[in-house]
């Protein structure tokens, strides 16, 4: 008996494991299935196809910024286009269709279709033209040196060259003297000179050979008659015509001087017609920089100085060289870019020949010189130009 009751204990033991077992086999089974249930459950109101609202607007920020940028790069484009397209005045015009061609299905009526009902119109299908398309201008682009307007570029070439037209110049540089001191002269006339200019009892042919006198040789010939006089600042003005950029012509004013003490001013002007030749012109008619090859005629020049050597009672101190002179020389400029100014150098040498020497301008006392008395000076200066 006790074996049988101590195996249905056993039973008992096996049977309640048993139950525990299942029970939580039951659980696990309903918490899958629950799982399984809220997986499927519907999702809440705000989703949409798997996208929330707040991804949905934040895609459309993106797609309008996209547009945004598309069109910035479409107007941008265009504008880019209207800079590059050619001048309407140069635009090629398009060439005209060929004309059409008359294919046999065109000029006779078309054949009646099988099964077409009696007395239906016939259509004649549409002839194909062959089209050539318009040949697109290249883009152009204007040579250098062209000046464009608001409207349309201005093209410089054979027809328009670039430095033809009026011009003026203003000039402003440097020039020495080239002259000599005490050049032989005769004794001068005019006036109240009846007998001989004296120095000390010196008559007028023998001053040259006499040594200068006073203190610190203050009395000297060759410091009374002069042309080495008038070194320094140097400036010119011109004003021309440029005959289709091959030959100028032009008229020039200029003067060089030295300014200081009243001893010490001393100058010369002159008024002189010039003509230039442009060699660049021959290569290209268009190039931004000009070399012009000139020379001319000074029709009237004067030099002025003032002398204290003569020391004659009543006697002026002012006393002056007139005559004619021979510039000549070349320049080089550089014309700015869509501009009339232009800026360059000019290297000019003057060969001056003075007739007269004036003693004294008012009583016109003076001494005719034969041969002229000659010079010779270098100006080189700086030209700001204006081509019109």
């Amino acid at each position: 008996m006790d074996a049988v009751a101590s195996r249905g204990d056993g039973m008992g033991g096996i049977m309640h494991g048993t139950g525990r077992l299942r029970r939580h086999i039951a659980l696990f089974i309903v918490a899958l299935f629950a799982a399984v249930c809220l997986s499927a459950t519907p999702a809440p109101a705000d989703v949409l196809g798997g996208r929330t609202a707040a991804s949905i607007a934040k895609k459309k920020k993106k797609r309008k910024k996209k547009r945004r940028k598309r069109r910035r790069r479409r107007r941008r484009k265009k504008a880019k286009k209207v800079e590059q397209a050619p001048p309407a005045a140069e635009a090629v015009a398009p060439a005209p269709p060929p004309p059409p061609t008359k294919t046999p299905a065109a000029s006779a009526p078309a054949a009646a279709a099988p099964g077409a009902a009696a007395g239906a119109p016939v259509v004649a299908p549409h002839a194909v033209v062959p089209t050539t398309p318009a040949p697109v201008p290249a883009s152009t682009r204007p040579p250098i040196g062209a000046m464009p307007t608001h409207e349309a570029p201005r093209v410089y070439g054979p027809e328009e060259p670039l430095w033809g037209g009026f011009f003026l110049s203003l000039n402003v540089g440097y020039s020495n003297s080239g002259g000599q001191a005490g050049p032989l002269i005769p004794q001068p006339r005019g006036g109240s000179l009846n007998g001989t200019l004296s120095l000390g009892g010196v008559a007028w042919k023998d001053w040259p050979q006499q040594p200068c006198t006073g203190l610190f040789e203050s009395h000297c010939y060759s410091g009374a008659v002069t042309t080495d006089v008038g070194a320094g600042l140097a400036a010119a003005f011109q004003v021309g015509y440029n005959v289709a950029g091959y030959v100028s012509f032009w008229g020039d004013i200029s003067w060089h001087g030295s300014f200081g003490s009243k001893s010490d001013t001393a100058g010369a002007g002159t008024a002189a017609i010039m003509i230039g030749l442009h060699p660049l012109r021959f290569w290209r008619p268009d190039a931004p920089f000009d070399l012009r090859l000139y020379g001319g005629f000074g029709f009237f020049e004067i030099l002025y100085y003032y002398e204290t050597h003569l020391d004659v009672a009543n006697e002026p101190k002012g006393k002056s060289w007139l005559g004619t002179s021979i510039p000549f020389g070349l320049s080089f400029e550089y014309r700015i870019p869509d501009s009339v100014f232009a800026m360059g150098v000019d290297l000019r040498f003057v060969s001056g020949a003075y007739d007269e020497w004036v003693y004294n301008y008012d009583n016109d006392q003076k001494s005719a010189l034969s041969p002229p008395i000659t010079t010779f000076r270098f100006e080189p200066r700086v030209v700001m130009g204006w081509h019109f």
